[in-house]
């Protein structure tokens, strides 16, 4: 009996294993731009496929360098009520804006850092439809393109370069100097 129990116990786990594996995403172009739809089965918490596909959940995205994503947005078109967070890395991000336009919720995440790597994506369902455990809803992604410096980091290079152009125009004015003496 207990060789049965154990042999079950890990067919179980084998199986979660799998399923937990079996997740996916949907790898976005840096350069392109993705709409679609995502949908969630078992109320508030994370999407539960991406498509009409259970087995994606999320989406992800490589840069070469830091880089910053134009946009991200998720629109509920279906039944009003429902709302959404966007996750990055398992992390919650805040919306730029969010709206309701009749009663259908809109956010919108403009300019989001990404560092260089790998990252994932993904929408959370934080408020119900009334009476609805289950929906869909849109989701759009705009292109990444590598971050500009920052405008600290780009005055120290042009201050440091005058810096250096100064130096050594004195070294050369100090050099002719004794030179003609």
């Amino acid at each position: 009996m207990k060789k049965q129990f154990l042999k079950a116990s890990v067919a179980l786990a084998l199986l979660a294993a799998t399923q937990i594996a079996s997740a996916g995403s949907v790898t976005l172009d840096p350069s392109g731009v993705w709409a679609g739809s995502f949908s969630w089965f078992d109320g508030v918490g994370q999407i539960d496929a991406i498509g009409g596909d259970a087995s994606l959940t999320g989406w992800d995205i490589t840069v070469p360098t830091g880089s910053v994503l134009s946009l991200a947005a998720a629109q509920d078109l279906f039944v009003a009520g429902d709302q959404f967070a966007l996750t990055l890395d398992g992390v919650q991000q805040s919306w730029s804006s969010t709206g309701t336009f009749g009663g259908y919720f809109q956010g919108i995440l403009v300019n989001l850092f990404l560092s260089a790597g790998t990252h994932i994506l993904s929408f959370d369902v934080t408020a119900l439809a009334p009476g609805y455990q289950s929906g869909d809803a849109f989701a759009l992604f705009g292109p990444a393109a590598p971050a500009a410096v920052p405008l600290p980091a780009a005055a120290l290079l042009f201050g440091s370069a005058l810096f250096g152009a100064g130096a050594l125009s004195r070294k050369r004015k100090d050099e002719s100097q004794a030179l003609a003496a």
